[in-house]
């Protein structure tokens, strides 16, 4: 006995729209999510095409067939876009318009042939490639929430395999032509299959974007916005993990008469030295060393694993580099110059930020554009300097 598809299909249709509504609902707080507006949209398009399936299962027609079969389409190629916007970010419209061109070509002419039954074959083999397609993307993603993007991979790769019996029963029975909507123990698991699937997928799509939400706004409160590097708060949380090591480096510097930049050019001009000293400082870092804005033209660099002449060489490299670099703002050409001072690992990194400021004094006031090592070696001058 098979269940009532114009009921189960109504239940779906209600449940996507609820979903969708959901999901755009979302979107519209959190814009920059725009994989949650793609995936909406595709569970909009669901919608419509389990409408027009609705109509087709009642009364069949080409037009109600073409209209079901494209919107279903649409839809689970929405779903392959959204999946690769949430795990390489960028536009989906390629995506989506690649996937939904290629499948139409392969279902719409069979239908409008009269091989109605061919034409749902290539439906139902297409929708298991473009769901499992679209759990794979979630699974290579799964080191943003490991847990959530596995279940979210399964939950997709269960539902395109739910379709392949579909197309399984029709090749197997050599059903070319049907002239109405299919009906078999295949689709009616079928259905059951995406209820629970569609469910599931969309809870647990909350749950990621709520997830990455919070992840976004700790990353902000944590990155100074101008330079994009760790901020004070940053910095002292990444660092607040007991005694340094003793080949820890803290190099601390100071943009020299940072004052008189703004003074003289603006406050914009001001900006623009900081942003591009803050890309010196981060260039050729290693992945474990920490650069930061500790706040107005005072910056910090944490070299993980450094002996005394590695940190002296490294301090100095950016000096000269920041020395010789043109910034231009509103046609002028300006320069400036860093002082830093340098200490290593102490009892605590507190300790050590201190006699790193108090190096970084002495370079100011040795001059400027200075390199002063807080440790039993001799106090280096920057060359040029």
């Amino acid at each position: 006995m098979h269940f009532d598809y114009g009921s189960l299909l109504l239940g779906l249709s209600f449940s996507g729209l609820c979903l969708a509504i959901i999901l755009m609902a979302r979107w519209t707080v959190r814009r920059s999510e725009t994989f949650m507006m793609t995936w909406g949209a595709g569970v909009s398009l669901m919608v419509v095409g389990l409408l027009s399936y609705h109509a087709y299962v009642s009364a069949p027609g080409l037009w109600l067939g073409i209209s079901a079969l494209v919107f279903f389409l649409a839809g689970f190629s929405a779903f392959l876009a959204a999946a690769r916007q949430f795990r390489i970010g960028g536009t989906s419209l390629l995506t989506f318009s690649i996937s939904l061109s290629f499948s139409v070509l392969l279902t719409v002419p069979w239908l409008v042939v009269g091989y109605d039954g061919v034409a749902f074959i290539f439906l139902n083999l297409l929708a298991a490639a473009l769901l499992i397609a679209s759990g794979v993307n979630y699974w290579k993603a799964k080191a943003q929430a490991p847990d959530a993007m596995r279940a979210l991979s399964l939950l997709y790769t269960f539902a395109g395999l739910s379709f392949l019996p579909c197309a399984g029963v029709l090749l197997s029975e050599e059903r070319w032509v049907l002239g109405r909507a299919p009906s078999n123990w295949a689709e009616d698991l079928n259905i059951l299959v995406s209820i629970f699937a569609t469910t599931g997928a969309g809870a647990i799509s909350l749950t990621l974007h709520q997830a990455r939400q919070t992840a976004r706004h700790l990353r902000e409160s944590l990155t100074d916005a101008l330079t994009g590097l760790t901020n004070r708060r940053g910095l002292f949380e990444s660092m607040s993990l007991g005694a340094l090591a003793p080949a820890t480096a803290i190099i601390a510097f100071d943009i020299d008469h940072f004052k008189q930049v703004n003074d003289k050019l603006g406050h914009a001009a001001g900006d623009m030295a900081l942003k591009a000293f803050s890309t010196v400082l981060m260039e050729g870092r290693e992945p474990d060393d920490i650069a930061a804005r500790m706040g107005g033209e005072e910056f910090l660099l944490v070299l993980r694993d450094a002996i005394p002449s590695q940190a002296r060489r490294i301090a100095e490299e950016i000096c000269n580099r920041f020395r010789n670099l043109p910034i231009i703002h509103d046609g002028v050409v300006f320069s400036c110059s860093v002082s830093a001072g340098i200490a290593f690992g102490e009892s605590s990194f507190e300790n050590a930020l201190r006699v790193a400021d108090a190096a970084l004094y002495d370079a100011k006031h040795q001059g400027r554009d200075q390199v002063v090592g807080a440790f039993p070696l001799h106090s280096v001058t920057a060359p040029g300097g």
